[in-house]
């Protein structure tokens, strides 16, 4: 699967959030969850390629993929599911604002699947993600038989921030031949 965010990708962690939130009428909740599992579960699709999502162009249009939530009623009457969300994404002013009302559980999911490349990288530019992501890459240590693996993994240790995020610590050794 592709590891960036696409338009589509932003409407669907937000229509995530809304089902999860109650925002939806009985009527339309299985339809949107419907739609929802349809468009993250891993797929071959047009492209041919197995394990790739539905999504991987940066030019797919989110308004005709998310325009099907139009047959769907939300919890408010006269609105539709593809209303709640568009007023949703008008209310967002920068990504910081897509993930601040995100449930927990949603957040671990996310950060668990990432590798320490990118977990690095969301721990920079993204000050909501920075205490999540930073339990994720300081949560085990590994320290391999030289003498700077020693002193970086003695400077997390000693860390006010980060010690307290460390749960195992790994003394890695060169295999005999």
């Amino acid at each position: 699967m592709a590891r960036y965010l696409t338009p589509v990708r932003i409407g669907i962690l937000i229509l995530t959030e809304q089902y999860l939130s109650g925002q939806f009428a009985s009527s339309g909740q299985l339809g949107v969850l419907s739609f929802i599992a349809s468009h993250i579960t891993a797929r071959g699709g047009s492209t041919g390629k197995e394990g790739q999502d539905a999504f991987v162009g940066l030019d797919a249009n989110a308004a005709e993929i998310l325009g099907p939530l139009a047959k769907f009623a939300s919890d408010v009457p006269g609105r539709t599911a593809y209303d709640a969300l568009l007023q949703r994404l008008w209310k967002l002013d920068g990504l910081d604002a897509a993930y601040e009302d995100l449930p927990e559980e949603i957040v671990e999911l996310c950060l668990e699947g990432l590798d320490i490349g990118s977990l690095q990288n969301l721990r920079l530019v993204n000050r909501f993600f920075n205490p999540r992501a930073s339990k994720y890459l300081y949560r085990h240590v590994d320290v391999h038989c030289t003498e700077q693996s020693a002193e970086n993994a003695y400077s997390i240790l000693q860390h006010d921030q980060l010690n307290h995020f460390v749960t195992s610590l790994a003394l890695l050794t060169p295999l005999d031949p």
